[in-house]
């Protein structure tokens, strides 16, 4: 008798792919593009859990700044691509810079802070990127936003409806 795939046999790994193919077919499933919409926000906001998951999860450390982290890329991402004319990818690497580079200066003092002190300079720097986000009009547009931000093209395909940002997310 031939022996099953010990991956296939998995059941982790099954329910992993049932997952993953019913997350494939449930635009197709669902008929009101808005609730795709709230879908490929509800990955936007995963990525960003996973994130917190990352230091919480594994560390034990408390983070309150992963907002302003998230800011950072889709500010860095929504300047780049408005004003520089990067493109999708190139948007995406500066927003993606952007956000490292400034967590490489918050990490490198934050590396000596345990317990309470960490989750409170992290809480800080969360409220100061939202004011200096409000307050910086020349560049931020204050409360506003950054308006006309180009919708994400890749290999020459302007991804504008919903179904197709759910699938990039």
């Amino acid at each position: 008798m031939q022996k099953l795939n010990p991956i296939l046999t998995n059941k982790k790994n099954i329910g992993l792919t049932v997952f993953l193919i019913i997350l494939l077919i449930l635009p197709f499933l669902i008929t009101t593009k808005y609730y795709v919409h709230l879908l490929a926000v509800v990955f936007i906001y995963a990525i960003a859990a996973h994130g917190q998951n990352l230091i919480t999860g594994y560390t034990g450390q408390f983070s309150f700044g992963h907002a302003g982290f998230l800011a950072l890329g889709a500010y860095g991402y929504s300047l780049a691509a408005v004003n520089a004319h990067l493109g999708f990818f190139g948007s995406v690497i500066a927003g993606s810079l952007l956000a490292a580079l400034v967590g490489t200066f918050l990490g490198i003092p934050a590396l000596r802070m345990k317990g309470p002190y960490l989750g409170l300079a992290t809480a800080g720097f969360g409220e100061i990127i939202r004011i200096v986000i409000n307050n910086w009009e020349p560049v931020t547009s204050g409360p506003r936003g950054i308006h006309n931000i180009p919708k994400p093209e890749i290999f020459g395909h302007t991804l504008s409806s919903n179904y197709e940002l759910y699938y990039l997310m």
